[in-house]
């Protein structure tokens, strides 16, 4: 019967917790998946402000794709009737157009890896053989067939391809 108590001893002294050795193995696999996992976040979180970014953009694609199947007339550089110097929004310096109907949106309050850039959405026309219009060479009374988003590379200095989403990946 001694025998019995003692050994319930020695269990109860060992299964009491954690040695040394053991809490730091957990510590260093704790702080090596950090290490792997926060740079991902921290993009994966500038992509998703860069996309209510392009978001901001909607009402400008709206605004040009009326007017030119609608009215079929052109218009210059800012003068789309969309266009919004101040900030309308957390994220978005300003919206411009050009005379193409290329809407730009200048980004800021994300970070400094992406303030000061900004994001392009160009629209593109198909003709009836099917054929896409280029870039700056829009049709009157043609429809807009889709708009294409990409990084402005006239910007200095220049949005990283790994924050722009993947619709807008080249």
């Amino acid at each position: 019967m001694n025998n019995t108590s003692g050994s319930s001893e020695l269990m109860d002294k060992k299964g009491s917790g954690f040695t040394l050795l053991e809490l730091m193995v957990v510590i260093a696999i704790i702080g090596i998946l950090v290490a792997t996992a926060l740079p991902t976040y921290t993009d994966y979180t500038i992509r998703t402000k860069i996309t209510e970014v392009i978001l901001a953009g909607s009402e400008c694609r709206l605004s040009i794709s009326e007017q030119l199947q609608v009215q079929s007339t052109l218009r210059s550089a800012g003068t789309w009737g969309c266009e919004n110097a101040s900030s309308p929004s957390r994220y978005v310096s300003s919206v411009k157009t050009d005379a193409a109907g290329t809407v730009i949106i200048g980004i800021q309050g994300i970070g400094s890896a992406v303030n000061g850039t900004s994001i392009l959405l160009k629209p593109q026309q198909r003709i009836k053989n099917g054929d896409v219009i280029s870039f700056g060479d829009l049709t009157d009374g043609v429809p807009i067939y889709r708009w294409v988003c990409m990084q402005n590379t006239a910007e200095t200095p220049a949005l990283a391809p790994k924050y722009l989403p993947k619709t807008c990946r080249v």
